[in-house]
């Protein structure tokens, strides 16, 4: 396994797509990649690559602080509506997973996503010192972040981005709870492969994954790291894939943030 970093992994992206038919040769990809290239305009996009499989996600989570006034997502958005300098929402950096969720939120709720009041900060113990000290007004981030703080009390969930209840927070509201079954999002993690590989090649490497989904030790693994199964393969995932980059290049335009 080689780790090649830099802008949000199309540096790898780039690196793999000219390797057209090159067997033995598989690229993790993910929401953080197509926002990369919608937001650095890259020439290379997941169009080169093969779609093997989508894999995992992990639910996004709106907190605020223990006491705020703010008891659940409806209160919270109004109050964005009525005043969007007033409320202060902590995530990740521009064009994360964070952001394009609250953007889909803003759009959701009627409220231009530019007019959000969104403090990026480079890492999530930021983001929680300045949540704890009331510095901002809620935070988002995945569910692993502020999981320990909301079970601690010190922080409160007001919604998870699954249409389900995510099993490390079963008491956080889930966006069916919200009234919005139709906004589920998750950062999701993916494996492509370089394009024109035969489809031999192709479908042994979604039966490869597909056993290993059903081994004890994958189930293991996704306890362990409290990732969400999201397995889709081939062209059900391409087909996926296609619908998703619409959406995230609506919210990140919406944002002023794609190239």
């Amino acid at each position: 396994m080689t780790n090649v970093p830099g802008a949000s992994g199309t540096v790898a992206l780039a690196q793999v797509a000219p390797q057209e038919g090159e067997s033995g040769l598989l690229v993790m990809s993910g929401l953080a990649m197509m926002s990369g290239i919608i937001t650095n305009g890259t020439g290379v996009t997941l169009d080169n690559l093969t779609p093997i499989a989508r894999l995992i996600g992990e639910s996004e989570v709106i907190v605020v602080p223990e006491g705020s006034p703010y008891e659940d997502l409806d209160s919270l958005f109004a109050a964005i509506k009525k005043d969007p300098a007033s409320i202060s929402i902590a995530g990740g950096s521009a064009g994360s997973a964070d952001h394009v969720f609250i953007g889909l939120l803003a759009q959701e709720y009627g409220i231009d996503p530019t007019e959000i009041n969104y403090v990026a900060f480079s890492g999530g113990g930021e983001a929680t010192t300045a949540l704890l000290g009331n510095q901002v007004v809620a935070g988002i981030a995945g569910t692993g972040e502020f999981q320990e703080m909301i079970l601690a009390g010190k922080l409160h969930g007001l919604v998870v981005s699954s249409l389900e209840p995510v099993a490390s927070l079963p008491d956080v509201p889930t966006m069916t709870d919200a009234g919005l079954p139709d906004l589920e999002f998750a950062n999701w993690r993916s494996i492509m492969a370089p394009p024109g590989i035969t489809a031999a090649e192709k479908e042994a490497y979604i039966a490869a994954i597909v056993t290993m989904h059903a081994s004890a030790g994958w189930k293991e693994t996704l306890t362990t790291n409290a990732w969400q199964d999201l397995l889709i393969t081939g062209s059900e995932f391409g087909d996926w894939l296609d619908t998703e980059n619409e959406r995230v290049t609506g919210v990140l335009t919406d944002l002023g943030l794609a190239q």
